[in-house]
């Protein structure tokens, strides 16, 4: 990729670790590489409703009991990557997923907790 942009590799590799962010220049080359978007590239999305979040959990409530523990978090992982500022939605998803780990006995649940904490991008 810094080939293409010009850019050296240390300075990608600050950009996809958060320590950096690529010049406002670089943002539609960047997404022209990647065959995206500008606005999916900065998770431009509006904000949920309170009945779209609604419809999200209870469908993430059916997926802990018919998917399993691991599908359900996979789902909920990818909707916040959609809508990463929409706390509302991290913070009710946490918390099914936190309470899911325990009433459906999900093996080593403890590697879950970095994950399911709030403003941790979920990784």
């Amino acid at each position: 990729m810094s080939g293409f942009l010009g850019v050296t590799a240390p300075a990608v590799n600050k950009w996809e670790n958060n320590n950096n962010l690529p010049d406002i220049a670089l943002i539609a080359p960047i997404a022209r590489l990647l065959g995206i978007s500008t606005d999916t590239l900065l998770s431009f999305k509006d904000e949920l409703t309170k009945d779209e979040i609604n419809v999200f959990i209870k469908k993430l409530n059916q997926d802990l009991e018919n998917g399993g523990y691991d599908a359900a978090f996979r789902s909920a992982q990818k909707r916040i990557f959609e809508f990463p500022n929409c706390e509302k939605l991290a913070w009710e998803t946490s918390a099914i997923l936190d309470s899911g780990r325990f009433m459906h006995d999900v093996a080593d649940s403890d590697s879950y907790d970095s994950r399911l904490s709030i403003g941790t991008q979920w990784h």
